[in-house]
């Protein structure tokens, strides 16, 4: 098979843009603790009603259960690329 050189500069573009992700968050605990700092300013947020609150955990929880899938990365990079979230 073979690979272009604009696909192997956009897979290392990707692997590289991963990797400062992933120094963002680095730890379980790292995200843990910016969970806990979300709940906090959700409890803040104006505007969300109960079919929006069920929604965003629902969405919360299937994307902690997809982690532990060997596809996760990739499904959440498409699903956020998806919400217009450049990653």
């Amino acid at each position: 098979m073979k690979v272009s050189k604009e696909r192997i500069q956009q897979i290392i573009k990707e692997e590289l843009e991963l990797a400062e992700q992933e120094k963002d968050v680095a730890t379980k605990q790292q995200l843990a603790k910016q969970f806990l700092e979300l709940s906090k300013l959700l409890t803040k947020t104006q505007g969300i009603d109960a079919v929006e609150a069920k929604l965003i955990s629902a969405l919360v929880r299937k994307v902690i259960q997809a982690s532990n899938d060997d596809d996760a990365k990739r499904d959440l990079i498409v699903a956020l690329k998806k919400l217009g979230v450049e990653v």
